[in-house]
């Protein structure tokens, strides 16, 4: 297994290799108030 491993699955670079993305700024401030888990469950989609 870890011949197949290191010959058919070798990495070409490595996580520290990698630069971070920008994916921009929170869109709203966050509040106590917030129902985060609801939003994540909730299905509907714009």
């Amino acid at each position: 297994m870890e011949e197949y491993r290191e010959t058919h699955l070798a990495r070409r670079t490595s996580l520290r290799d990698r630069r971070p993305a920008s994916v921009g700024g929170k869109i709203e401030p966050l509040s106590a108030t917030d129902d985060l888990l609801g939003e994540m469950l909730d299905d509907s989609r714009d």
